[in-house]
């Protein structure tokens, strides 16, 4: 069986004459070696390099790589510090009860059910609603909304 007869077979685009419809009657296959490549590789683009700025971006002098041995080591020097387990007597004394079941979150309250949700006053000057205009004062001094 032929390559094309295959892919035929596995998309199910059959004619009833026994010829392939669709995709593969439109394209003759193109034969070509099995370990070639299906399509050749791009070339890489590599723009020209101001060289002021390889001054300022580029690798310092004496750095082939990307990092230098230096570097790599330093990374890894600071000591991963690990917390001892707490003094049992203040564990004792500070810690939580083992039985406790409260938190110290509040318990959820219907709204405006605390007194401290009382409206504020309206300000002028904060209201997003109030149009924009030129001339005098929208509130004389001494005027209340």
């Amino acid at each position: 069986m032929t390559a094309e007869a295959e892919s035929v077979q596995q998309s199910g685009w059959q004619a009833t004459d026994g010829e392939p419809a669709g995709p593969a009657a439109a394209s003759p296959a193109i034969e070509r070696p099995a370990d070639a490549p299906r399509l050749e590789p791009r070339p890489v683009y590599r723009p020209a390099v101001d060289p002021a700025a390889a001054r300022v971006f580029g690798r310092p002098s004496g750095t082939a790589g990307s990092f230098t041995d230096a570097a790599r080591a330093r990374a890894a020097e600071p000591p991963v510090a690990h917390v001892p387990p707490a003094d049992p007597v203040l564990a004792e004394a500070f810690g939580r009860p083992d039985d406790a079941t409260e938190t110290l979150q509040r318990p959820p309250a219907a709204p405006g059910a605390d007194a401290g949700n009382e409206a504020p006053e309206p300000d002028p000057w904060r209201d997003p609603s109030t149009p924009v205009r030129l001339g005098p004062a929208a509130q004389q001094a001494g005027e209340q909304v």
